[in-house]
């Protein structure tokens, strides 16, 4: 898109999503500026991706189409106090600051502003996974179109109410940790049954992209997959047992709900 975005922040995640709005082409080169406190970050990013650079600040917004807040919440009252000095009335401002809701970044916007606080994807590199974003009551159907399509260059978009962002911070961002943890619970148990650890790797990992594929191809609930593979007194049923009488279901759900108060304990 022919549109012009600003970073006010060039930290890791702020890499990460420039990383992919170019490797998608939504935005180029040339119309992404990014400002960081660090001078050598800066030409880091500018030698690396070919973008645009400066050191004005907030003042930077004042062209800009989209302001894409990625600065430290630490820092956030010294980076943004007075940004609505140079936002248009069609800026969309996007932030990623942790902690920080809308309410909070209207006081810097402007309570006009349209704002999308968004908990960005954390699997970005592999093109899966979701972004949530909650918007206020001044962004339109088309400045949602712009949202999408940032967001998308990360992966998928969900747009949440902005109740639910401590908890979509729990299931969805944290959430690969489950899964990990099974892989890894899944090649302990490969090794323990004779297989080597590379062969054990590689068909977890094998395993777990198909079944992932085989979920979104067909669209089926996991059990109805499970029922499939079930025959009686078969080796599949056999472990399932197992499972259910050590209440795998219920540990996780347990585990998320841990996880969820901790998140909704830190937005406070």
């Amino acid at each position: 898109m022919e549109k012009k975005i600003l970073f006010l922040g060039g930290g890791n995640m702020a890499e990460g999503i420039i990383g992919g709005l170019l490797k998608h082409k939504v935005f180029e080169p040339r119309n992404i500026t990014v400002y960081d406190v660090i001078p050598a970050r800066l030409e880091y990013l500018k030698n690396t991706y070919g973008l645009q650079t400066t050191d004005k600040g907030i003042a930077a917004a004042a062209d800009q189409d989209v302001v894409f807040l990625a600065v430290r919440p630490q820092d956030v009252d010294n980076a943004c106090r007075g940004l609505d000095a140079y936002l248009r009335p069609d800026t969309i401002v996007m932030s990623i600051i942790s902690s920080t809701d809308i309410a909070k970044l209207e006081s810097f916007a402007g309570s006009g502003a349209k704002i999308a606080r968004i908990m960005p994807n954390t699997l970005i590199k592999t093109g899966n996974g979701y972004s949530a974003a909650a918007v206020n009551g001044n962004v339109d159907e088309g400045d949602k179109k712009t949202i999408t399509a940032v967001l998308d260059a990360l992966g998928q978009t969900m747009y949440i109410r902005e109740e639910m962002f401590d908890r979509f911070t729990a299931y969805s961002c944290a959430g690969p940790m489950f899964l990990y943890m099974m892989a890894h619970a899944l090649i302990e148990a490969g090794i323990h049954c004779g297989f080597s650890k590379k062969e054990s790797y590689d068909i977890v990992i094998k395993n777990m992209i198909g079944t992932g594929e085989n979920l979104d191809l067909t669209g089926s609930h996991p059990l109805q997959l499970i029922d499939t593979m079930t025959s009686p007194a078969g080796v599949t049923i056999e472990s399932l047992k197992v499972l259910e009488e050590e209440a795998f279901t219920g540990i996780v759900m347990k585990a998320m709900e841990a996880g969820v108060k901790r998140a909704e304990d830190m937005g406070k």
